[in-house]
């Protein structure tokens, strides 16, 4: 190589160096720029928003990648976009409660370019309306890299900007169904669990507690001899058991999920707790049990029923959990792949006790 050739190579690697270096000079000034006027800006002595949560009548975020407003009349929560949509007030109400107020950590006061804040691309836009009319918008833009706080510009004012913590857009859900209430698995325990039935394809299997005995049945061929403790094990699978994901409170279209016909169904048998039903009410109506209500709690336990739990699979979503439809219900959820998994590997040979070690061999196998 030419003496010429080596000092132009040494050049363009300098020149790259120096490119390299100049970009990471320049992140680096625009990161300590926003610090830095944030270090310099003025704690803020008033809330950004003071509000009274009760005059808010509609308020719109964006979830996800769309906008959706929910609205209220006569103390009732409605979606704009779905008037039929089961609005949870509670999920609502706590991303409401870091709006009244909305207290800020510092104030910016004459800015620069809005696209250093990350308000020209918010993260969302909030918008308040309240029952005389008025309304607010909250942009929320980036977070400061130092705090961690969002910076903020309400009504548009591009005058002045605050800081906020980041828990308000941290309440803000990416799923829409996080706002939804709908029906929820009865809390099983294993000491009212009476068993339970799995159908794949052609194959039924069940599970049952009967005087005080595990049985087992697969496609009417009762086994002579149970495991009572393999079969005892599984009440862990479905103890507790709670639903992953709400997917659709009236689904329409049940093929999409795999559920018209469903892949497997399968049946969860358990005893509804009269008992504490009755105890709970009269607790909660502060009811002091006399001889009489203790009696008709005693009645209640011993009229105690059994009751079952039905559940249509469906396919897989994209995190490995199953699209379930409880029987006559319009609602799909998900269920934890673990728990579907391991019913639907389930057959009777499962359940058969294994053979003790035949003491004459064992003796023979030892014997030189």
């Amino acid at each position: 190589m030419t003496y010429m050739k080596k000092k132009t190579i040494i050049l363009l690697l300098c020149i790259l160096c120096l490119i390299l270096l100049l970009t990471a000079y320049l992140t680096l000034r625009q990161r300590n720029i926003a610090a830095s006027q944030e270090s310099l800006a003025e704690p803020v002595t008033e809330p950004v928003l003071n509000i009274d949560e009760n005059d808010i009548t509609s308020v719109s975020f964006k979830i996800n990648t769309s906008f959706v407003t929910f609205e209220k009349t006569d103390e009732t929560w409605t979606l704009k976009e779905d008037p039929g949509f089961p609005v949870d007030p509670s999920a609502l109400l706590e991303t409401l409660s870091w709006l009244t107020p909305l207290e800020a950590v510092r104030i910016l006061s004459a800015p620069d370019t809005l696209s250093e804040y990350g308000l020209d691309h918010p993260q969302n836009i909030i918008t308040l309306t309240m029952a005389d009319g008025t309304e607010t918008t909250l942009t929320i833009g980036n977070a400061n890299p130092s705090t961690g706080d969002n910076y903020v510009m309400r009504n548009n004012d591009s005058a002045t900007l605050y800081t906020i913590g980041n828990d308000l857009l941290a309440s803000i859900s990416d799923n829409l169904y996080d706002y939804a209430s709908g029906e929820e698995i009865p809390y099983l325990m294993a000491s009212n669990i009476t068993g339970f039935a799995v159908t794949l394809g052609d194959n039924h299997l069940i599970v049952k507690l009967e005087n005080n005995l595990w049985t087992v049945t697969e496609n009417g061929q009762t086994l002579s001899s149970v495991s009572q403790q393999t079969a005892a094990a599984d009440l862990s699978l479905m103890t507790g058991l709670s639903y992953q994901g709400y997917v659709e409170y009236n689904c329409t279209s049940p093929e999409q999920y795999g559920l018209t016909p469903p892949i497997a169904t399968i049946s969860i048998f358990y005893m509804n707790d009269a008992e504490t039903d009755v105890t709970e009410k009269a607790e909660q109506e502060s009811v002091e049990i006399s001889e009489e209500a203790s009696e008709k709690t005693t009645d209640a336990a011993s009229q105690r029923t059994e009751r079952q739990l039905v559940f249509h699979i469906g396919t897989s979503d994209e995190n490995g959990n199953y699209y379930v439809q409880q029987e006559n219900s319009t609602e799909v959820h998900t269920l934890s792949a673990t728990v579907i998994d391991t019913l639907l590997s389930r057959t009777s040979a499962y359940y058969e006790p294994e053979e003790p070690e035949d003491s004459t061999e064992s003796e023979l196998s030892g014997t030189f």
